[in-house]
């Protein structure tokens, strides 16, 4: 067997897995020292006591190199202590520009909260000021308004005396006032209304246009050829002596007027009404003949209404309109009263024409207000009568239109209270009103003189104490 000679070792030369560690550790070490000489850090992996020099690059496959510089570590700890001065003294410098910057930064915000404050001061200076200049004009105008509205209270009181006065002795309103009256209230409800102004009756023509009313207003109107009078009907002002003095008027009973039953005198169907003409005839009636109408003053007229519709014995009335209401406002109603209708109260009653719903018969005439059912705003009235007044206006107007000197307003049979409206009959007419006004609450007192305001308005007649 050959064996082979093992070849002598070079003293000089190591196994080359060992040169290979050495030259990785000497590589490592390299580094590590150009790493520290960068960051000025500490060396904390090499021994202090040990000694040892470490040359860059001594070993190239475990041979050392020549002329290469050493670095001692007593060197090296000295460049680290330089670095570290630089480094404290960078960090100083960077402090001392924060705090620079800090210090510029608040000075600035101060600043800006300064002006900012010179400027809300110099707003609130200049809105003092206008405040001021406009305050003056606003007191001013307060003043002024504050002054109207005493004028036009003052005015208010002092129309509302007048119409008191004028209420309590009609005898010493005329004609002229009324109709004037009439026509500035319509002036002031044409915008709502729609309707033309009334016209004067001293410029009446066969030329002027005249709109003929509607079937429903134009069935209330009675024609008196042989007067030239056209008589509006407003139940409960005194139309059923009215009626009794056209029937004389016309011929159509001998008299006197007291003769005439109240039967007879709203039966009869021989008075002819303005709806039974043809439209031309109307039209020539409203230019030329005078219109008249007479009025009562409104809860005076709902009061007189409800006691001889529903309150007294009246079979239709009652079977009718009573059982209605006691159906639909009285919540315990018995069954007689609902059978019979009798037993309505007053409240009941004004709830009944307060009521938007309108049940069957609240449109009925005799408490319709006098404005819907006459049109006073829309026709040619040349005559305004009252039923406070109506034996006076009655004689002006006959002696006016030519009537014989014998005939005149009805007197009420017995001194019934109704024909003239004077004296107790009057009084008592008043206080009747209050007694069953004060049976109300004072919010229905309120909307029932809202509801017919415009009678109140048109005709001239206070505002009830009752809703004072």
């Amino acid at each position: 067997m050959i064996r082979r000679r093992r070849r002598a070792r070079d003293p000089c030369t190591l196994p080359r897995p060992r040169a290979r560690l050495l030259w990785l550790i000497a590589l490592g070490a390299g580094a590590s020292l150009l790493y520290l000489q960068r960051t000025g850090s500490h060396l904390s992996d090499v021994d202090s006591t040990a000694g040892i020099e470490v040359r860059a690059a001594e070993v190239d496959f475990g041979r050392p190199r020549d002329n290469q510089p050493v670095i001692h570590h007593g060197h090296h700890h000295d460049h680290q202590q330089l670095l570290k001065q630089q480094y404290h003294h960078y960090q100083q410098q960077q402090l001392l520009h924060h705090q620079q910057w800090d210090i510029q930064k608040q000075r600035q915000q101060q600043e800006q909260i300064q002006q900012q404050q010179q400027q809300q001061h110099q707003h609130r200076q200049q809105h003092q000021q206008q405040d001021t200049q406009d305050q003056r004009p606003q007191q001013q105008q307060q003043h002024n308004h504050h002054q109207q509205q005493q004028h036009h209270d003052q005015q208010y009181h002092h129309q509302q005396h007048q119409l008191q006065q004028q209420y309590n002795h009609p005898e010493q309103e005329t004609q002229e006032e009324r109709l004037a009256l009439l026509h500035d209230a319509c002036s002031r409800f044409s915008l709502k209304q729609n309707v033309p102004p009334p016209r004067p009756p001293s410029s009446s023509s066969s030329s002027s246009i005249v709109h003929l009313p509607p079937r429903s207003v134009a069935s209330r109107i009675f024609v008196s050829d042989r007067l030239s009078l056209l008589y509006c009907e407003v139940p409960k002002a005194g139309c059923t002596n009215w009626k009794r003095l056209l029937m004389v008027l016309e011929g159509l009973h001998p008299g006197p007027p007291e003769d005439i039953s109240r039967e007879e005198a709203h039966s009869s169907g021989a008075l002819v009404r303005l709806d039974s003409l043809e439209p031309s005839e109307q039209r020539w009636r409203l230019q030329n003949y005078t219109s008249v109408l007479f009025v009562r003053e409104p809860m005076e007229r709902i009061v007189s209404a409800f006691r001889d519709k529903l309150q007294r014995p009246n079979p239709y009335y009652q079977s009718t309109v009573g059982r209605s209401i006691i159906s639909r406002y009285r919540g315990n109603a018995s069954a007689e009263s609902m059978r019979t209708g009798r037993g309505v109260t007053f409240g009941e009653f004004a709830r009944f024409l307060l009521d938007p719903l309108r049940p069957a018969g609240a449109a009925d005439p005799h408490w319709e207000a006098a404005h819907r059912l006459c049109l006073p705003c829309a026709l040619p009235y040349g005559f305004v009568g009252k039923l406070e007044s109506a034996r006076r206006d009655s004689a002006i107007l006959l002696r006016r239109a030519g009537a014989p000197r014998a005939l005149a307003y009805p007197q009420p049979a017995g001194g019934r209270r109704g024909g003239g409206r004077g004296g107790r009959g009057r009084a008592s007419s008043v206080s009747l009103a209050g007694r069953y006004l004060s049976r109300l609450s004072a919010a229905t007192r309120r909307a029932l003189y809202a509801t017919y305001y415009r009678d109140y308005a048109l005709f001239g007649y206070p505002r009830p104490a009752a809703v004072r």
